[in-house]
């Protein structure tokens, strides 16, 4: 999967924001599953003492069920 947002500033164009999701889904037996997954932040004026770029690694473990069987 992948989904990403961009945000300008409606003060300065050239002020922007931009957040990425992307990752993969794997099915294991039975309904579980695991996940990994990056998440990118960029913000291109970041706030004093922050850096421009932001980085999250994820993994995890679900069940998917149907609640209406």
């Amino acid at each position: 999967f992948h989904r990403h947002e961009g945000y300008p500033s409606l003060e300065d164009i050239e002020n922007l924001f931009i957040s990425t999701q992307q990752g993969i889904r794997l099915q294991l037996v039975g309904g579980f599953f695991v996940t990994f997954q990056v998440n990118w932040d960029w913000h291109n004026m970041p706030s004093p003492g922050l850096e421009r770029n932001d980085f999250v690694f994820i993994t995890g473990i679900g069940y998917n069920f149907d609640l209406w069987e």
